[in-house]
């Protein structure tokens, strides 16, 4: 029995229908039933979201720890870099790409990936990447506050109050497994979009990296076409440390702002350049 039919019921005992109010003590055995598929429901959703946090962490640790460094290797060693001789022909910041931070989330995903610790996979809770604590916390089927001596022979009071208690437990059963549902597709979105920049990245660091070989490192040489093709790394690597940080939620299992503001910028941006 649904928790909508066990109001039902019971907001019509209250009403004076003898046959429903005598139906009440055999209740608890299908609110038990209710709160059972409930709890299995919020469950599901839990893992939904875990394991779509997990596979954005990997994205994010393989695009910084890896990809990351080797732009910025290849970045690094170009000499005389004038990006405002690009800014006509794509939309980068005015100001410079901010090597240092990015150096830093380098070095930090790279201790991760050598740690073998992602938290959103991992049995053990990680106290770096809270998201799967939080979400066990998040995630915690309601109680009910009512027991079958209250639908045996409680009073009026008592009887009203334990179907505000079942629609407050449905409603809240809904708000847990939509944000876990949003957590999950917030998640999606922003792995797919580092799949994308990431390959991005990848040619344009071959990009530098042919050019540095059959051009040397000095960027007056280079046409204008070359200098794009550094830049579009520079614009790249951007949007890539917007994403970059560290935690998918907030203390309240509510996903960053700033996420979902890098994640639709960034998807902007690659459905302006195409493929």
């Amino acid at each position: 029995m649904t928790i909508a039919n066990l109001i039902r019921i019971l907001t019509e005992a209250l009403e004076g229908d003898r046959d429903q109010r005598e139906s009440l003590p055999g209740l608890m055995k299908e609110a038990d039933k209710a709160w059972r598929r409930a709890d299995r429901r919020i469950e599901r959703s839990r893992l939904g979201a875990q394991a779509a946090m997990g596979v954005l962490e990997k994205v994010r640790i393989n695009a910084l720890a890896v990809q990351m460094d080797e732009f910025l290797q290849e970045y690094e060693a170009l000499k005389h870099v004038n990006l405002d001789d690009c800014r006509d022909y794509i939309a980068l910041r005015p100001e410079p790409l901010d090597l240092k931070r990015l150096h830093t989330l380098v070095d930090m995903y790279d201790r991760i990936r050598d740690a073998g610790t992602v938290g959103y996979s991992a049995r053990s809770e990680s106290t770096m990447l809270f998201g799967p604590g939080l979400l066990t916390w998040y995630a915690r089927t309601p109680d009910f506050h009512f027991g079958e001596d209250v639908l045996r022979a409680g009073t009026m009071d008592q009887l009203k109050a334990a179907a505000q208690d079942l629609q407050s437990f449905g409603d809240k059963v809904t708000e847990i497994c939509s944000r876990l549902q949003s957590i999950r597709h917030a998640a999606e979105k922003a792995a797919d979009v580092l799949y994308d920049l990431s390959d991005f990245l990848e040619d344009c660091t071959e990009d530098i990296r042919h050019l540095r070989k059959t051009r040397r490192a000095d960027w007056t040489e280079y046409t204008l076409n070359e200098k794009l093709a550094v830049a579009r790394g520079v614009q790249i690597a951007e949007l890539m440390q917007d994403m970059a940080d560290f935690h998918v939620l907030t203390e309240d299992a509510m996903v960053k702002e700033s996420l979902v503001r890098a994640t639709k910028h960034a998807r902007e941006v690659i459905h302006q350049l195409g493929a």
